[in-house]
C-alpha cells in the first residue's frame, strides 16, 4: 500500500512538472500567424485603417500550402485582404489543410 502510494506521488510530482515546461514552449501557430500578419504590412490602405483597430479574418489552407480568404469582419478592406493574401503560399507547420481558421489582427 505504501508502494502504491508513493508511486502515485512520483508520477504526481512528473506529470506536474511536465505541464510547467510545456506552457513555456511557444506555440508553432504562431509561425503561420506571423507569416499572414507580414503580409499584410504590404496591404494597399492600411494606413487607412485606426491604430488599434481589429479585423478577424477567416480562412483554410488549401492542399497546396496556399490561403483562401473566405471572410473578413471590415467590409471596407475585405476586398483589400482578399488581394493580400488569397492564393498566397505559406509554410505550414501545424495549421492542417481544409481546416477553417480566425485570425484576429489588431493594426497598429
Amino acid at each position: 500500500m505504501l508502494f502504491v502510494k508513493s508511486l502515485m506521488v512520483v508520477t504526481g510530482i512528473f506529470v506536474s512538472m511536465s505541464f510547467t515546461n510545456a506552457s513555456n514552449v511557444p506555440s508553432s501557430k504562431e509561425v503561420e500567424t506571423t507569416q499572414i500578419r507580414k503580409m499584410l504590412t504590404y496591404m494597399d490602405g492600411v494606413e487607412l485603417l485606426k491604430n488599434g483597430q481589429k479585423i478577424n479574418i477567416n480562412f483554410l489552407i488549401n492542399a497546396q500550402n496556399e490561403i483562401i480568404v473566405l471572410s473578413t469582419s471590415n467590409e471596407d478592406f475585405d476586398f483589400a485582404i482578399k488581394e493580400v493574401l488569397n492564393y498566397s503560399k505559406i509554410t505550414l507547420i501545424e495549421l492542417k489543410p481544409n481546416t477553417v481558421y480566425t485570425l484576429p489582427v489588431v493594426f497598429k
